[in-house]
């Protein structure tokens, strides 16, 4: 019996399992931060920073927005979700294999500008964790739309150890070569964990090719509305480090990309949040149930901000720590995580909003968003990074998160019409739901245990 076809599960169960293994993950890409800028230096984290943003970056194109195509179809009984996990993983070597090779040509291309400081064959080693990374991220996806909360959890939480260990592991004998094949191997592995995981607790029924282009092709009428504005909005998002990686030094570009990792830190929450709230909206959207679905947003937002704003005065009450924990080589990348977190703040709130228009069936509000953000963004950093650095994109892209923050609220309010502003804003009783929620994590894991 699928999700849909069952009692729903609680989604405060499914927030708490999100928000632990996004502690987790929190914790494994800090310690891996401190590891990369310890052993690396400043010029090495900053060429680090740039290979797995890039690699982000290929992964995010070479998806063409299936994972939340998958999750949407999935969680409105559209793709059965013992079907999507076989059927996607064709897709993934597919879109891997032309992502690749996409890759290849631009790090040959980009040599002498962007990967100036990343040899040739390192940025090959990157690119051959992209189908791996794609089977990750899509069984995961299934996993969220039928309502997997525990596998969800363990894919997120478990990648990011895997990251750790191997990166740790490489690094130490290799340098970056061996920090980037490190994260190479943590994707490999995690792809395989999860489709090994996903087969033991799904199944399979239908052939490979069952009705496989007919769900394609409603997965990604919905996720290509999406994969544009993600895709528009992580090069917005990224395209400070990398146009500062063709005007700066390399110690600036490392200093720059361990801000960048941090404040990463404070968006892990809000958007698990989003990512599971995301297949619930849809869900009701599609049976109608208006009034509850209405609730689920308004609940989700709400704890989106709380989230968001905590992680953010807890990163900058540690911020001035980052000499001690990651060398006195790191002193200037205090001054622009600070820069940084009240934008990373607002871009975690940011993705509950389009998180809600999406499960409104309104994904192509992202990409008007981040269109209308991205472009003078850009603009923007190649106006201010030659002249001021490090400093510059700090501060165009805290300003630029802002503004995607309120635009996102804007095409929220018209896609759901909710337009009271006060019912967005974190209340006490939001606190009672945690409790709540991990009251009946515990009750129906003693239940399972009896």
């Amino acid at each position: 019996m699928t999700a849909r076809s069952g009692e729903r599960r609680a989604l405060g169960s499914g927030a708490v399992l999100a928000a632990v293994a996004q502690v987790i993950t929190a914790g494994a890409l800090g310690l891996t931060s401190i590891v990369v800028a310890r052993l690396l230096g400043p010029d090495g984290t900053g060429a680090y920073g740039v290979v797995s943003s890039g690699i982000t970056l290929l992964i995010m194109l070479g998806s063409l927005g299936l994972g939340a195509g998958i999750t949407y179809s999935v969680s409105n009984g559209r793709w059965p979700p013992e079907d999507a996990l076989r059927q996607s993983q064709l897709l993934a070597l597919a879109l891997g294999l032309v992502a690749v090779a996409i890759g290849l040509v631009l790090a040959a291309q980009l040599q002498d500008s962007v990967l100036e400081n990343v040899p040739l064959g390192t940025a090959a080693i990157a690119v051959a964790a992209v189908p791996f990374a794609l089977s990750w991220t899509f069984s995961w996806s299934v996993a969220l739309g039928a309502d997997r909360y525990e596998w969800y959890a363990l894919a997120y939480g478990g990648q990011a150890l895997l990251v750790f260990v191997l990166v740790t592991a490489l690094a130490v004998p290799f340098g970056l070569e061996g920090a980037v094949a490190g994260l190479v191997a943590a994707y490999v592995v995690a792809a395989l964990t999860q489709l090994a995981v996903g087969r033991r607790r799904l199944g399979g029924k239908a052939p490979l090719g069952h009705a496989l282009a007919r769900r394609v092709r409603y997965a990604v009428s919905f996720g290509l509305r999406a994969y544009v504005a993600n895709s528009v909005t992580y090069l917005a998002l990224r395209a400070d480090l990398f146009i500062l990686s063709a005007y700066a030094a390399a110690a600036s570009v490392g200093h720059y990309a361990i801000a960048l990792a941090l404040t990463e830190l404070v968006l892990l929450l809000p958007r698990s949040l989003a990512a599971v709230a995301l297949p619930r909206v849809a869900s009701l959207d599609a049976s109608g149930e208006t009034d509850h679905q209405r609730g689920v947003m308004i609940k989700s937002i709400r704890h989106s901000a709380l989230v968001a704003v905590g992680a953010a005065a807890l990163l900058a009450a540690v911020t001035p720590l980052i000499p001690l924990v990651y060398g006195s080589g790191f002193e200037d990348t205090v001054a622009l995580t600070l820069l940084l977190i009240p934008g990373a703040a607002a871009l975690g709130i940011a993705a509950s909003f389009s998180s809600a228009t999406s499960g409104k069936g309104k994904p192509e509000y992202s990409l008007y968003t981040s269109i209308l953000v991205t472009v003078p963004s850009v603009v923007a950093y190649l106006l201010v990074i030659p002249k001021h650095g490090a400093t510059g994109a700090a501060i165009t892209s805290s300003v630029s998160y802002l503004a995607l923050a309120v635009v996102s609220l804007l095409f929220f309010r018209s896609a759901t019409g909710v337009r009271e502003l006060r019912a967005l804003l974190p209340r006490a009783e939001d606190i009672g739901d945690y409790r709540a929620a991990i009251a009946r994590l515990i009750a129906a894991r003693r239940a399972r245990g009896g």
